[in-house]
């Protein structure tokens, strides 16, 4: 199977963009694209694929991708039964992967950032505590407006930069 370009937009090279999924099931073929990508399963399960990684998910999934790395997640064929009342629900947020380092001139800060962008090029899932934190920051940040948006999502980046 080959990864499809798929360019993303509106997204600019300045903002991030949060979409709410919630539809029968999710069909997204495989692709990549040059933003990072933060998905947090509310409600579903099948498997996923990121990178050349493949692993089951449900409900309370939470990866962090970096640019250009093919990735989907596929719902179990119970999704497709005619009679299913299954529903997939996530939340994606997306965002340049110089989003962060734009907004400092501080080296050690830039570098952390680098850092952080540069394992998530292979894909990160994130467990426990972090992720419970995480889910609730998530499932707010679609309420916020202008800079609580922002700051929120900054709050958001520096948990999941501080796991473990």
């Amino acid at each position: 199977m080959k990864a499809q370009f798929i360019e993303l937009s509106p997204p600019t090279e300045k903002t991030i963009h949060i979409k709410q999924v919630n539809q029968e099931f999710l069909s997204n073929p495989l692709h990549f694209h040059e933003l990072c990508e933060l998905v947090l399963v509310q409600e579903s399960f099948g498997r996923r694929i990121v990178g050349n990684h493949v692993d089951s998910f449900s409900s309370g999934d939470l990866v962090l991708m970096g640019p250009n790395i093919p990735h989907i997640w596929r719902n179990d064929e119970i999704f497709l039964e005619p009679e299913s009342k299954l529903r997939a629900k996530a939340i994606v947020i997306y965002f340049p992967s110089d989003f962060l380092i734009r907004l400092t001139d501080e080296q050690k800060t830039i570098q952390a950032m680098q850092n952080f962008i540069n394992k998530a090029k292979q894909g990160i899932r994130f467990y426990g505590e972090t992720k419970d934190k995480a889910r609730k920051m998530i499932e707010d940040l679609p309420e916020k407006l202008s800079i609580s948006r922002i700051t929120g999502f900054l709050n958001l980046i520096e948990l999941l930069h501080d796991s473990n």
